[in-house]
């Protein structure tokens, strides 16, 4: 019996990498999984379904509130109910910010950051009493801020 078992979850940015494996294990901790990614969600929710799990796949845009909304929908119309949220996708770029375009700049935002709200927006319309939502980030920002105090 797994610690998630009855749960049902959805995993942003979960086409490769830590997203992937946040998804994977939930799916061995006993949780349906919707994979949510724009790349890659198909082949991890076959995975997750050929080791034994219950996965499906969501290819919706975490930067579209329509989207977002469907995104959650998914997870409750096919599992019944959604017990948690791991807002994972997020997008980074090696550019210091004055070497950056506007338009990667906006997609790092409208994925990092509105991506995050819609998501959880649309989730706590619908998440049950004791649900869970975990917002992943990474500390490739905060190096990147401190090599720029560094440069001045």
């Amino acid at each position: 019996m797994g610690v998630l078992d009855g749960k049902a979850v959805v995993v942003t940015g979960a086409g490769r990498g830590l997203g992937e494996a946040f998804a994977v294990h939930a799916a061995r901790s006993g949780a349906s999984v919707v994979v949510n990614d724009i790349d890659g969600a198909d082949a991890v929710a076959a995975a997750i379904t050929a080791d034994g799990g219950i996965a499906t796949s969501s290819k919706h845009s975490v930067t579209d509130p329509n989207a977002a909304e469907a995104l959650i929908a998914q997870c409750v119309d096919e599992f019944g109910r959604i017990d948690g949220l791991v807002n994972n996708a997020g997008l980074r770029h090696a550019a210091p910010p004055w070497g950056e375009d506007a338009d990667r700049m906006r997609a790092l935002i409208d994925v990092n950051v509105l991506g995050l709200l819609l998501t959880t927006q649309a989730a706590v319309k619908h998440i049950n009493a004791g649900g869970s939502i975990i917002n992943i980030s990474s500390a490739v920002t905060s190096i990147s801020i401190k090599k720029v105090n560094r440069l001045r």
